[in-house]
């Protein structure tokens, strides 16, 4: 099921790939909506294990969620935790795309920067990296 119909993967001119359009929360699925929630709150941090199935985050069982707390400063809320409704960020969308291709698995950590997901860890195994002639870069290829 690929429910980021409105993504279309294209660079946005800056080497960057996000959104054709604006896409915001109320058009995520509750799932996926819970888990930019759960970003926001814990603004700085990780969750650990978070199942995929049918593309979709699972929260039976719950992952594991880890807060950084700085003591040296007071943090910032995410200005969107108040609003019922808002626009996504493109990280956000590069994270929904990562679950539509993984489909069923589990990603073994979400760094939270500033409640936006902001590096993803996941499992890939040897015949699914594959090493392009032309730039002699590793690619995951799922």
């Amino acid at each position: 099921m690929k429910s980021l119909d409105s993504y279309s993967g294209k660079s946005n001119g800056d080497g960057r790939v996000g959104p054709s359009k604006t896409v915001r929360l109320s058009q995520l699925p509750p799932s996926r909506q819970l888990l930019v929630r759960l970003c926001q709150t814990i603004n700085y941090g990780s969750i650990y294990r978070l199942e995929i199935r049918d593309s979709e985050p699972a929260f039976d069982p719950q992952p594991r969620v880890l807060v950084e707390l700085k003591l040296d400063a007071e943090e910032l809320k995410r200005p969107e935790v108040g609003l019922m409704d808002f626009k996504l960020r493109d990280e956000v969308w590069r994270l929904m795309d990562q679950f539509d291709e993984l489909r069923n698995g589990v990603v073994e950590r979400i760094e939270v920067r500033a409640g936006i997901p902001y590096r993803v860890l996941f499992e890939a195994r040897l015949g699914e990296i594959a090493i392009t002639s032309t730039t002699g870069i590793p690619e995951v290829s799922r």
